[in-house]
């Protein structure tokens, strides 16, 4: 998803609950940080999901980005709180509670037609 989005010129952001330190460890390791615009620890600011401080003041730095153009892919009940707090849909992807071939969907979706790799492994 995070390809398809870049591709098209998308502003990208993350916003987590996890510390600071922990957040650039995860998203280095797995060569994920090019991908983001916006690297936000909430945690940090000390205002945790579902507060949705971390995410309106995101938004406030896009004041040409209408909240209807935007939308919030969270892994959680509490990304859907802090989404909806925000005033901004969402898409929770959570392979756990959805069926894995759902989930699979989901991800190729957003798979360019010229790549026909697998996202994840079936």
């Amino acid at each position: 998803m995070l390809k398809h989005f870049k591709k098209r010129g998308k502003i990208i952001s993350i916003c987590s609950n996890r510390d600071t330190g922990s957040l650039d460890i995860i998203l280095t390791h797995h060569n994920l940080k090019s991908y983001f615009d916006n690297i936000i620890s909430c945690h940090a600011v000390g205002k945790d999901k579902p507060d949705p401080f971390c995410l309106k003041e995101l938004m406030e730095k896009y004041p040409d980005t209408d909240l209807s153009e935007t939308v919030y892919f969270g892994d959680s009940k509490t990304d859907a709180e802090f989404a909806t707090n925000a005033g901004i849909d969402y898409i929770i992807i959570d392979h756990y509670l959805n069926k894995k071939l759902f989930y699979q969907m989901i991800l190729e979706s957003f798979a360019d037609s010229e790549d026909n790799s697998p996202l994840i492994n079936k």
